[in-house]
């Protein structure tokens, strides 16, 4: 059961309408989930909140897109790059960033240690 966690910079009033919907079909999709079988919690951060050091902020530069990645058990380590690369693709592409802008944070495995609907 996967869970991401998507925080994108930005504010928003300026998403597309549905984006958590989006991002949960297209993250079920690359992760081969089944219905109701991936869960999305989208937040935004004001743009004031964020920096990069020796950066100005610039309103023209795309905005970064911060997501954590939950799974049950990960692949080996070739299926898990390509897993995390159309990931990152995907939702560059429902938050209209360049894949480079979106950042993949990998959790331990959940398995053993995360009770998924109450089940261990």
């Amino acid at each position: 059961m996967p869970v991401l966690e998507v925080e994108v910079v930005g504010r928003a009033e300026r998403a597309p309408s549905g984006l958590a919907q989006e991002l949960a079909q297209v993250a079920a999709q690359v992760l081969g989930s089944p219905a109701g079988g991936c869960w999305v919690r989208l937040r935004f951060l004001d743009p004031q909140h964020y920096a990069e050091n020796q950066i100005a902020p610039d309103s023209e530069t795309p905005q970064p897109v911060f997501v954590r990645l939950l799974l049950r058990t990960w692949p080996d380590e070739d299926a898990r790059a390509a897993v995390v690369r159309s990931l990152a693709q995907a939702i560059a592409a429902c938050c209209k960033v360049p894949a480079q802008h979106v950042h993949v944070l990998l959790d331990p495995p959940g398995e053993g240690r995360i009770a998924f609907g109450g089940v261990l």
